[in-house]
């Protein structure tokens, strides 16, 4: 797949699963086309995947060359700004995706008003030409009226040339913070309800929203009060068992930080399921980090959520404390955070928190606003009705708060607080054993799910390098396939996916077909075998299959590529050099990534 964007995750094999959502939004577009979807707000706590959902999105509606549904992406930043340049900013960055769109490559979100205006007179999109001379004469004015013209953009354009939008905001929320018009940035000058500047533009059928927001009770109570009905909520999970196990083991090959399945049950349970904590474990700065055995993890997660200058973990929820408690009354607001985190198990009224948490001299309207203020700010959660309460659900953070503040609250010695965290990590590997003893045939489906996993991880590495390699135009240099005694470049292909060539029932791993016929064919087979070296046999075998499939291609060039993720037999390799048959081992490819 091409991508356009450069995804924040880095490596694009890292996006894990997401199947059920990433085939719900599929869907969603498609409804577009037919004018029938409904804006759309997808919440969940921060770092959980939703800018990545949202780029992968783009990325794949950006390749679809078919496809009739131009994205658009844009991120609120944490940045005060006039409302003049918000416009600004934000009307560039369309008009630089569309044009991307229209010319099939990507052109960067920054470009001036001559070079967009140079462009669309290229592509002969005199529409485009004439919104941006419009534009020009709106920006003369500035103020309340350019940003009207701004944000109605994509359905302005929808509507002239018949394309269809999808309007992709991430961080939404922060849209009624940081704007100011006029400027300077004075309270009198806050713009506080941006936000429902989209009551109408959200209702768009030719050009609908999906926003986000990690500042999950913000966005909700900012679209109730100002958007409401205008969108639906899609709540984005974080992940299970399976899927943090696969996770587990690309970070593995990513950091070469080795691990074991125990390990990576007990840190879903340890993490909840939270994909970039567990990217913070395996690139932890703890010296003695160690996710093979129980002990080392413990040690790693507790210098992780515990290290008041090393621990990112920690750092990441301190600064998203910090920000909630500049905005709220800190008197009494600590005391119930951490009485709802450290009892999670279940949800408890207004009474009950005024009585465990000793603030009976707190009106009862004065406990429910701080209650209200603290679920806007995400640090605890509404429960199933409107009178009662739970901790946020999330163990680190429950491990974060305690570290940072038990012992100012409970006056409970630093040490103290330390062992029992210990004797609740234990409390916690002891009910997996028990659970996975009780739930062994589950558990052994779900190792061989993680086998076949792992075998799908290697191909999709591979595809990505070639991909990379191919899209670029890059050369590969002597050695680095192995045999290849000058350097190499693949031409652009244009599928590269599993093959299977029905006639001799044969099935190729890989196979990378170039946009015309004459053009190198790529065919690669992979072997993910953990204890077993390729033989020669085994390079005979693909060989065989490599001569039928030159059979039925007929002239057309075709080379192959043998992967090994434990390497080869020295004799596999003479017979590679031989048949003039490139390969890969782990080292190698890592090397190219």
């Amino acid at each position: 797949m091409e991508f356009a964007i450069e995804e924040r995750l880095g490596v694009p094999g890292l996006f894990t699963n997401r199947q059920e959502e990433l085939a719900y939004f599929t869907s969603w577009v498609g409804k577009i086309e037919k004018k029938a979807a409904i804006s759309t707000a997808i919440l969940s706590h921060r770092k959980v995947g939703k800018t990545a959902l949202l780029q992968r999105i783009y990325n794949r509606l950006f390749a679809d060359h078919e496809g009739k549904v131009i994205p658009f992406l844009f991120e609120i930043e944490e940045l005060n700004r006039s409302l003049d340049e918000f416009s600004r900013i934000y009307y560039m960055s369309f008009i630089s995706q569309l044009l991307s769109f229209k010319k099939r490559q990507w052109l960067g979100t920054t470009n001036s008003l001559e070079k967009l205006s140079k462009i669309s007179a290229e592509l002969h999109l005199d529409y485009v030409s004439e919104d941006l001379q419009e534009w020009q004469r709106h920006a003369e004015i500035g103020g309340t009226v350019l940003w009207t013209f701004t944000r109605e953009a994509p359905h302005r354009l929808a509507e002239i040339s018949g394309d269809r939008f999808v309007v992709m905001i991430d961080e939404f929320q922060y849209i009624n913070k940081y704007i100011y018009h006029p400027w300077p940035p004075v309270p009198e000058h806050h713009m506080g309800v941006m936000a429902g500047s989209y009551l109408g533009t959200s209702e768009s059928k030719i050009a609908p929203m999906l926003i986000t927001g990690s500042a999950v009770g913000m966005l909700i109570q900012l679209i109730y009060r100002q958007l409401p009905r205008r969108f639906v909520f899609y709540h984005l999970q974080k992940f299970k068992a399976q899927d943090f196990l696969e996770l587990g083991y690309k970070l593995s090959n990513l950091y070469d930080v080795p691990v074991t399945d125990e390990c990576l049950f007990l840190a879903h349970r340890l993490l909840g399921g939270h994909p970039a904590h567990l990217r913070e474990l395996f690139d932890s700065r703890y010296e003695k980090k160690d996710l093979t055995m129980i002990q080392g993890l413990y040690d790693t997660y507790l210098f992780e959520v515990g290290h008041p200058t090393g621990g990112r973990i920690r750092a990441g929820w301190e600064e998203y404390i910090d920000l909630a408690f500049r905005e709220i009354n800190e008197r009494n607001a600590k005391k119930i955070v951490l009485f709802l985190a450290k009892h999670n198990e279940r949800e408890w009224s207004r009474k009950e928190i005024q009585e465990h948490c000793g603030l009976q001299e707190m009106s009862d309207q004065e406990l429910e606003h701080k209650l209200q203020a603290l679920v806007a700010a995400d640090l605890i959660s509404k429960g199933r009705t409107d009178f009662v309460y739970q901790g946020l659900g999330d163990p680190a953070f429950e491990k974060v708060f305690r570290i940072k503040y038990e012992q100012e609250i409970e006056q409970i010695d630093f040490e103290t607080l330390r062992q029992d965290l210990i004797r609740e990590l234990e409390e916690e590997n002891r009910q997996l054993k028990a659970e996975l003893a009780a739930q062994k045939s589950e558990a052994n489906q779900l190792r061989g799910v993680l086998n076949q996993k792992k075998g799908e991880i290697g191909e999709l590495w591979i595809k990505s390098v070639i991909n990379h390699y191919s899209l670029r135009q890059r050369y590969f240099a002597p050695g680095e396939l192995g045999n290849n005694v000058e350097k190499i470049r693949f031409p652009r292909f244009r599928k590269i996916e599993a093959y299977t060539f029905e006639d001799r029932k044969i099935n190729f791993d890989i196979l990378c077909r170039p946009h015309e016929k004459q053009e190198l064919h790529l065919a690669v087979e992979v072997k993910n075998r953990e204890a077993k070296k390729v033989s020669i046999e085994d390079v005979k075998k693909f060989a065989e299959n490599l001569q039928a499939l030159q059979e039925h291609l007929g002239e057309a060039p075709l080379q192959g590529l043998f992967y090994s993720f434990n390497g080869f037999q020295p004799e596999a390799i003479e017979k590679l050099g031989e048949l003039k048959i490139f390969w890969w081992d782990f080292e190698t490819l890592e090397r190219l990534s």
